[in-house]
């Protein structure tokens, strides 16, 4: 990470492998904590974990429309 200062002066420190990346991959629990974190800026609360469940079974869905569903504007208003 590097900041240039408005005096000119460059600060760099290495951050590291970060969490959440290949090298240090999250959790299932750290990742459906960050999903709700995240999604919960923009989905209703009681939606996350249908999406998230759906998500991690995308491979599953038959009909994309089953996990579309849960995101479209009627479904949210009617959540």
């Amino acid at each position: 990470v590097e900041v240039e200062l408005e005096d000119g002066r460059m600060l760099t420190q290495e951050s590291g492998p970060y969490r959440g990346g290949p090298e240090r991959p999250f959790t299932r629990d750290e990742l459906r904590d960050k999903f709700t974190e995240c999604g919960s800026l923009v989905l209703p609360p009681e939606r996350l974990d249908a999406i998230f469940e759906r998500i991690e079974r995308m491979e599953q869905v038959s009909n994309i429309r089953d996990f579309t569903g849960l995101l479209t504007e009627r479904a949210l208003t009617t959540a």
